[in-house]
């Protein structure tokens, strides 16, 4: 099964290469306002206002900004919901600025969303924050929202779900010391029996690729292939794209779904997708 290659409109509308998009964020962003700035135990939370909408860094690195944190969130949630029957529920780990919750709370059949968010200054910021909320639709004030406080890794399912996002970035956080990519992949294998659909985005960056050098013992190659290798590993059958943005740059997308819908995520419907959130 070849890799599916998604393109933000964004990226070709600007007419950036890699190279190019991968320069000093301020200075392509044009921040223009910060909005907050707060020091987390975790991390260093800060947003702000620029030429195309808001931006969020954990850590001096960007999370998201504007019209690509729509395409991402709704690649990772909207997307899988979209292709099960009458979904119930969902499990979001991570997604504390609830904008995954935000995507999910579109689906009318959906009973309960629950979240796993390892940073309380997060959850409260989101709950609290005038610009967060703006952001996030108040989404973690939504009765059908659920929000539990600590570490994904130490969390255990008592119900199976629909779908399971995985939208930790422990990139930029460096949550763990004992952290590689083995763990996660082991650890997201044991969710399998839980969910009907699975999602991650895996951020081909110098952590991810460190641990990716530890694991298969290489070193060289194409990073995001390499990487998606070892995910095919754990899941054969999953589906996988390279998508490249403008400002996140490049990452990995997991999907894994059930046999008779898994075949209708191609690369033509997601890109569909992706252009359809852009206009």
């Amino acid at each position: 099964m070849r890799l599916l290659r998604l393109v933000s409109p964004r990226w070709l509308d600007l007419g950036l290469s890699i190279e190019q998009a991968r320069g000093p964020y301020r200075q392509r962003l044009q921040l223009r306002e910060e909005l907050l700035s707060y020091r987390s135990p975790y991390q260093l939370i800060r947003l702000f206002r620029h030429s195309h909408g808001h931006a969020l860094f954990l850590n001096d690195t960007i999370q998201w900004e504007g019209r690509e944190e729509v395409t991402l969130n709704h690649l990772m949630v909207t997307m899988p919901l979209s292709l099960l029957d009458n979904p119930q529920s969902i499990l979001i780990l991570g997604g504390g600025f609830g904008l995954g919750a935000q995507a999910a709370l579109q689906f009318p059949s959906l009973q309960s969303v629950q979240i796993v968010e390892i940073d309380a200054d997060v959850v409260r910021l989101s709950q609290h924050s005038r610009c967060l909320r703006k952001l996030n639709g108040k989404s973690l004030s939504h009765p059908k929202v659920q929000v539990q406080v600590g570490d994904a890794f130490d969390f255990q399912p008592q119900q199976r779900y629909d779908l399971i996002v995985f939208d930790c970035d422990i990139s930029a956080t460096r949550q763990r010391a004992d952290f590689s990519l083995q763990l996660l992949l082991d650890y997201l294998q044991g969710l399998q029996s839980w969910a009907t659909a699975f999602c991650m985005r895996i951020p081909i960056d110098e952590v991810f690729m460190e641990a990716t050098d530890q694991l298969d013992g290489q070193g060289a190659g194409d990073d995001l292939q390499r990487t998606a290798d070892l995910v095919r590993a754990v899941w054969p059958e999953a589906r996988l794209a390279e998508l490249l943005t403008v400002y996140c740059g490049r990452e990995l997308y997991v999907w894994n779904l059930p046999d008779h819908v898994a075949s209708l995520l191609t690369e033509e419907s997601a890109s569909r997708l992706i252009s359809s959130l852009a206009d």
